[in-house]
């Protein structure tokens, strides 16, 4: 659970990276790519939280999460993402998309130059993978369980 701040935002949060990672002479990381269920946005879980919160250990998920409660999930995913991206020596990223029934729909290897474009397009097709109700507003949905036999 050792981490080292290797920088600070904009407007000051600090942002931590496991020291294994740091001193690592290569990292890669791996996440499933997969809508957020408590915000909206072009990205969800995916390659830039595991960087964030994945590799912030308990310390970085704790300063992520008090500073995107003020500043906005997606703003802070992004800025905490990009300077540990120019710290860490992210060779590779590798996002696996899942359909509906939790199968592998695709595997992608992501430079770490294309991290946030990808994990969006990505999200977005993870997004379209999803079952849904085929209504845009709804006022009651009563759902029960059968068995066949």
């Amino acid at each position: 659970m050792d981490v080292e701040e290797v920088g600070r935002t904009a407007g000051g949060e600090p942002v931590v990276c496991s020291v294994e990672a740091l001193r690592a002479d290569a990292v890669v990381i791996l996440n499933r790519i997969k809508p957020h269920t408590d915000f909206g946005g072009d990205l969800g879980s995916g390659l830039l939280k595991m960087l964030v919160v994945g590799l912030g250990k308990r310390t970085g998920a704790s300063n992520f999460h008090r500073a995107a409660a003020r500043l906005g999930y997606l703003n802070v995913l992004r800025e905490f993402g990009e300077l540990l991206r120019q710290r860490l020596p992210l060779l590779a990223a590798v996002a696996v998309v899942e359909n509906q029934r939790h199968e592998t729909a695709r595997i992608e290897v992501v430079p770490p130059e294309a991290l946030e474009e990808r994990e969006a397009a990505l999200c977005a097709e993870a997004r379209a993978l999803m079952p849904r109700l085929p209504f845009d507003e709804l006022d009651l949905l009563i759902v029960d369980a059968w068995q066949e036999h």
